[in-house]
């Protein structure tokens, strides 16, 4: 299936922030697992993401892309393209990193492999608007 990120912090065609499992299930159908995290957070997993539902309400707050996925961002598939990922950085104008972890806050979303290269750790990560903002201090401007 591909993922389009059409509106940073609010959708992720064909899902929208905020859906709850049913409606993913409806979508995607049922994950390959389910698992809770530490914050106890739902993670639905199937074969090219991730999906986090939240603790309290169990909406949609955030999804993960594996590098198999087929996801556009800007018309840009990053993992089939990986180098690509310079042009949303040029976009974005203000891209943030912490950890190795990029942010870029125009597009909602964060980056992981991309700019050093490690293939295997390579990910694409969406998410509702405040999701990062108890990080945001760690974060630091990103230059190459």
């Amino acid at each position: 299936m591909q993922f389009t990120l059409h509106i940073p912090y609010e959708e992720v065609q064909p899902l929208r922030f905020g859906m709850v499992e049913a409606d993913i299930v409806a979508i995607l159908g049922p994950p390959g697992k389910k698992l809770r995290t530490r914050k106890g957070e739902h993670d639905l997993r199937y074969e090219d993401c991730s999906i986090r539902l939240a603790s309290d309400s169990g909406q949609m707050v955030e999804i993960g892309f594996y590098p198999n996925a087929d996801v556009l961002i800007d018309g840009i598939n990053l993992f089939l393209s990986p180098q690509s990922y310079r042009t949303l950085l040029a976009k974005d104008g203000g891209t943030l990193e912490f950890a190795g972890v990029l942010f870029l806050p125009s597009y909602g979303i964060t980056l992981t492999g991309f700019h050093d290269l490690n293939a295997s750790e390579r990910s694409v990560t969406a998410f509702v608007k405040g999701r990062l903002d108890h990080l945001l201090s760690r974060f630091q401007p990103f230059t190459e």
